[in-house]
């Protein structure tokens, strides 16, 4: 769905303290299967830590049931792959059935989009 043409406004101090964009497509039990190498050598100019993510039903019951409570997704049993930039305000996580782009310094649409093409891409 486009966005209606409006005048964008950019904050002298920006209000949002993260931005999360999180695409889904249907399961590649590969990516939980096998270590994403070609995903990682193809994001790893700029977003070079790698870290694995703990699968949620490892995390603390009352984390799950806010988790749950809020109504966000995420893949339960398959390994979850993070890829961070070196000063970690961006973050690509990658599982299964998902990607997301993580911004901790979010600054307008159009820079967000293109980091979105291109770990998406």
């Amino acid at each position: 769905m486009p966005f209606p043409s409006s005048v964008r406004v950019q904050y002298a101090r920006n209000p949002l303290k993260e931005v999360i964009c999180q695409l889904r497509f249907p399961a590649v039990l590969a990516i939980s299967a096998n270590p994403p190498s070609d995903f990682q050598e193809a994001i790893r100019q700029e977003y070079p830590l790698y870290e694995p993510s703990v699968p949620l039903e490892q995390l603390p019951e009352d984390v799950n049931r806010v988790i749950a409570s809020i109504g966000i997704s995420f893949p339960l049993g398959g390994r979850t792959h993070a890829f961070t930039t070196l000063d970690h305000r961006r973050m690509v996580t990658l599982s299964q059935d998902a990607i997301a782009l993580t911004d901790r310094t979010y600054v307008d649409w159009p820079s967000f989009r293109a980091n979105l093409r291109f770990v998406a891409d």
